[in-house]
């Protein structure tokens, strides 16, 4: 989840901080020309542009993009009548997903954005029970690895689902993002729930996490509303054992009064019961904050927003995941080492939290960072 160059300079005029990936920085002069689901790539590409990355994000799009071509053409080919089996086949695969549809807390979470060529093997995902394919978006649908994830096929889809469930890993796409600002844009939330719910049932999915990150709405006071009119509409379509989870900023949690509408705290108490989790973004928020142990589960330069203030306004222990950059390089700040954060996961285990880890975003490093992190 990465910020645009805006929302960084926002932040330092205390202004909480946009964190997904899904903005140009580094090759904003080039954004023009590129396709909406592009931007998603290049904003990964220009964090890691140094090691070369770029080139490798570019290349595996190429051969993403023609792949499912290749897929799409052979389902054609096939006969299948892919909108019919997908609806239906979504249904059995969910009802019957077993470990992989649970809800139950740990949460050891990890989202994909930068382009897959293929699906991560089951020992790929080796410490993990959460993956997340970025993003779906109220204004274009799939793109980036949702995308990628639809031109598998449905039967590609019930085969790599059938066999994450087996081994206890859910499987989810993750809604909007730091470039889609539905609220702003006038999205009607019953609808856009809707639309959401029918793209997940089509594509044999476990589930959905939102990460709405409409600033402008908060800030203004009128996001609240449309997300406890949409989480309403979206567990309706989508009930037990489909997983909803949302992935807010830290600080919309804070308790000091500056969201008129309430913020998540709001959010919570109206529609909690439906949220499965929280993979809270405990990062992109300043230089320092959530760096330490203390201002992780204690004490935060955000009033009432680390993970022991959140409970004492009432959210779940359980449903407050602590979400990290895998890297220094996945986010303008807020990343720990792997040693502070195992520290930090063993503190707060002991004061009776057990919610788990998320990470943005999956690379070669993901099962080694968990491990060292789950001790």
């Amino acid at each position: 989840m990465w910020p645009s160059t805006d929302d960084i300079s926002n932040q330092s005029a205390g202004s909480t901080v946009s964190s997904s990936s899904s903005t140009a920085s580094a090759s904003a002069t080039d954004a023009t020309s590129i396709p909406a689901g592009d931007l998603h790539r290049l904003s990964f590409s220009s964090t890691t542009a140094a090691s070369g990355a770029a080139a490798t994000a570019a290349a595996g799009s190429a051969s993403v993009s023609a792949s499912a071509v290749d897929v799409s053409a052979s389902v054609s080919a096939s006969g299948t009548s892919s909108a019919a089996v997908a609806s239906a086949s979504a249904t059995t695969a969910v009802t019957s997903s077993g470990s992989g549809g649970s809800a139950s807390a740990p949460h050891w979470v990890i989202y994909s954005d930068a382009w897959l060529t293929a699906m991560p093997s089951v020992s790929d995902l080796q410490g993990y029970n959460r993956f997340i394919l970025a993003f779906w978006m109220s204004n274009s649908g799939a793109v980036d690895n949702a995308q990628f994830w639809t031109g598998l096929g449905s039967a590609k889809q019930q085969e790599t689902l059938a066999a994450y469930n087996a081994a206890g890993i859910t499987l989810m796409v993750s809604a909007f993002g730091s470039t889609d600002n539905p609220t702003t844009a006038g999205a009607d939330p019953t609808q856009t729930a809707q639309n959401l719910a029918t793209w997940v049932k089509a594509n044999n999915l476990n589930g959905v996490d939102i990460d709405y990150e409409d600033n402008a709405a908060f800030n203004g006071g009128y996001a609240e509303a449309w997300l406890i009119t949409f989480q309403n509409e979206l567990r309706n379509q989508l009930p037990s054992p489909y997983i909803i989870s949302h992935a807010p900023q830290a600080p919309w949690f804070t308790t000091n009064g500056q969201y008129s509408g309430g913020g998540y705290l709001k959010i919570h108490e109206q529609v909690g019961s439906g949220i499965d989790f929280y993979n809270v973004q405990f990062y992109n928020q300043g230089a320092s904050a959530y760096t330490t142990c203390d201002s992780l589960l204690n004490s935060s330069e955000f009033p009432g927003t680390s993970v022991f203030e959140m409970a004492a306004s009432g959210i779940e222990l359980e449903k407050i995941v602590i979400g990290k950059p895998i890297n220094s390089g996945a986010a303008s700040n807020g990343y720990m080492d792997t040693s502070t954060l195992n520290t930090c996961v063993s503190q707060a285990k002991s004061k009776g939290w057990n919610a788990g880890v998320m990470y943005w975003e999956y690379d070669s490093s993901a099962i080694s960072v968990m491990a060292a992190v789950q001790g």
